[in-house]
């Protein structure tokens, strides 16, 4: 039975190993969405519950096309946002060249604050994820592998940005607006 012994390498040898197992790990949390949250979590000091590993497993299913649609209910604070809406997108994007997303809320205000976090997610993990923000704004933004992210509120224009995944987060504004005409 052979073993590796680090502390018998040399400086460049130690240097290549945790190239290595650094280019691994990437590999590892780019093919799963729930070893991204796992890393994108861990600073925040938090990780997936068992609830959330439903939503993971959802959400992977659609990013495979084996679930073309997938509505999420559930109970308000159970975290359903962070990982449809901010987590997702950011690991989607390093799935997919070219993956155009449209993301809509009931306001501008809201719509552009996702936006801001899947930003936020790109900018700190986009070594992990393997591409990074190219340019543009809250509103829209280009990745340099290609992709591209709108953000909407309900009435907000998205004419002539054609869409790959469409995610509508909190569209109704209240329960009395919900169950208007």
């Amino acid at each position: 039975m052979s073993s590796l012994r680090i502390d018998l390498l040399n400086s460049a040898e130690k240097l290549e190993l945790e190239a290595i197992l650094l280019e691994m790990s990437r590999r590892k949390i780019r093919s799963s969405f729930r070893e991204y949250c796992v890393h994108a979590l861990a600073p925040l000091g938090h990780a997936p519950a068992p609830h959330h590993d439903l939503i993971i497993r959802e959400l992977e299913a659609v990013a495979a096309g084996r679930t073309p649609r997938l509505m999420l209910n559930l109970p308000p604070g159970s975290a359903k946002s962070t990982y449809a809406s901010v987590l997702f997108p950011a690991w989607c994007l390093s799935q997919r060249k070219h993956l155009k997303i449209i993301a809509a809320s009931n306001t501008a205000k809201l719509a552009e604050r996702f936006s801001r976090s899947v930003l936020d997610q790109v900018r700190e993990n986009g070594d992990v994820l393997g591409f990074s923000v190219d340019r543009g704004g809250v509103e829209m933004w280009d990745t340099t592998n290609g992709g591209a992210y709108r953000s909407a509120g309900v009435g907000g224009t998205i004419t002539g940005f054609r869409c790959d995944l469409a995610l509508v987060d909190d569209p109704v504004k209240s329960r009395a607006e919900a169950e208007s005409e």
